[in-house]
């Protein structure tokens, strides 16, 4: 295992890279001052399907609120696939991140998180972590598909495909876009880890469990299947959508729904 120090030097470096990089490290407090909802186990959320459940009501409310939509024209399944989409982000981004800049993949077991819109907060209080040569995209990408598989990746994937009747295969593919999606942002934010971070999401989706999930095309990435995006009327299609070329011009998102990601 990492020493601590190295595991909170690398969080800090990729927090940096943007919100959806950011894992904080403060023990998560008992109550909310601003009245917000209160810091509780990311287990509760994968474990108790009631929890699971009511995540997804409140990505469909915050769908239906922010398109200004009768709440029964958001599909159930496809408020589903976002919140997991959304969630997904935050488990993957900080970790990629963290690997790629200092060479540490974070462990992601103790983690805590508040029950909001937008970019979840997270936090990992005592984290700990194991070293990897950040260098090398086959070492980063191996590191992350084990951990992907048999970490919070995979319990939030099975929960969400229990809770809200969205297939795996499809919920994979969410996980595939949002590694691609932390890929292209990384590289934005630190070109001089541009390469490494591409052929580390080339190599992810080659393995399991991402193996069938999508395929890059230089730093373009187009996944296998599609988030569901599309069934929200006024949704369009997301930047790597498989169903892209079939839609109007008009139709056409620039990149992935924004309900809880």
């Amino acid at each position: 295992m990492a020493a601590d120090v190295r595991v909170l030097d690398a969080l800090a470096a990729a927090s940096e890279l943007g919100p959806f990089f950011a894992l904080d490290t403060d023990l998560p407090p008992a109550t909310s001052a601003d009245g917000a909802p209160t810091w509780r186990p990311f287990s509760d959320l994968t474990d108790d399907h009631d929890v699971t459940r009511a995540r997804i009501a409140a990505i469909r409310t915050g769908i239906a609120e922010r398109g200004g939509l009768p709440l029964e024209e958001v599909p159930p399944r496809a408020a589903a696939s976002l919140a997991h989409l959304g969630l997904a982000s935050r488990l993957i981004s900080p970790v990629l991140g963290a690997a790629l800049l200092r060479g540490v993949v974070p462990d992601l077991r103790g983690l805590w998180w508040r029950d909001v819109l937008g970019p979840v907060p997270l936090t990992l209080p005592h984290p700990g972590g194991t070293e990897v040569a950040g260098d090398d995209p086959v070492a980063v990408a191996d590191a992350l598909s084990a951990q992907w598989a048999a970490g919070p990746v995979a319990a939030l994937t099975t929960a969400i495909a229990a809770a809200g009747g969205v297939s795996s295969r499809l919920l994979w593919g969410n996980v595939a876009s949002a590694a691609a999606g932390a890929v292209k942002m990384l590289t934005a934010a630190s070109p001089q880890h541009g390469a490494v971070a591409l052929a580390v999401g080339n190599r992810l989706v080659a393995q399991a469990p991402l193996d069938g999930a999508g395929t890059f095309t230089g730093p373009a990435f187009r996944r296998s299947t599609c988030c569901l995006y599309y069934q929200v009327p006024g949704g369009g299609y997301c930047g790597d959508c498989v169903l892209l070329g079939r839609q109007t011009p008009t139709d056409s998102r620039g990149g992935g729904a924004t309900s809880g990601r």
